[in-house]
């Protein structure tokens, strides 16, 4: 995600994208959950299992990728490159 500046994100802008990180992070939170308890259910021994697991590994990578954005701008806010 560093190729999106927070360097070019003012004030207002900044707030939108701060919120639909947030939005991100809690569907991704939502997928890993239930994701998590589906291959738990499931046991290691169920056809499907596997997929469940896949769904974890890529609910974990979006997240992570959320993460890193958010930090990406935090830090931009924090040296007053996202204040306009």
């Amino acid at each position: 995600m560093s190729d999106i500046s927070a360097q070019n994100v003012p004030g207002l802008e900044a707030q939108k994208v701060r919120r639909a990180l947030h939005d991100l992070s809690n569907l991704f939170t939502g997928i890993l959950v239930h994701a998590g308890l589906l291959a738990r259910a499931l046991g290691p021994e169920h056809p499907l299992h596997f997929h469940a697991l896949e769904v974890c590994d890529g609910g974990e990578r979006g997240a992570a990728l959320v993460r890193e954005a958010c930090d990406g701008l935090t830090a931009a806010e924090q040296h007053g490159c996202a204040n306009g």
